[in-house]
């Protein structure tokens, strides 16, 4: 799943955006906002959102080893 830092002056939705963009080529549409959940040993959190894809083509990145599409039965069972 795509993921990153907010930037400075962007929105948590905007960075989801943005990330999803840079790490997999795919532009999304933000449907719902999911939840967000907190490893505090880590300091990290973590904001999801449930997005629907509107275009591009899928393609790797320097952040990413492989792209592409599978029913959400598959990523549950990460």
């Amino acid at each position: 799943m795509p993921g990153g830092q907010v930037e400075e002056g962007e929105s948590p939705r905007e960075a989801a955006i943005r990330e999803t963009k840079e790490e997999s080529g795919i532009d999304v549409e933000v449907l719902k906002f999911c939840g967000i959940f907190q490893n505090v040993e880590r300091s990290i959190c973590n904001t999801l959102f449930l997005c629907k894809s509107i275009g591009g083509k899928p393609t790797t990145s320097p952040e990413s080893l492989e792209v592409g599409f599978f029913p959400i039965e598959e990523a549950l069972k990460w």
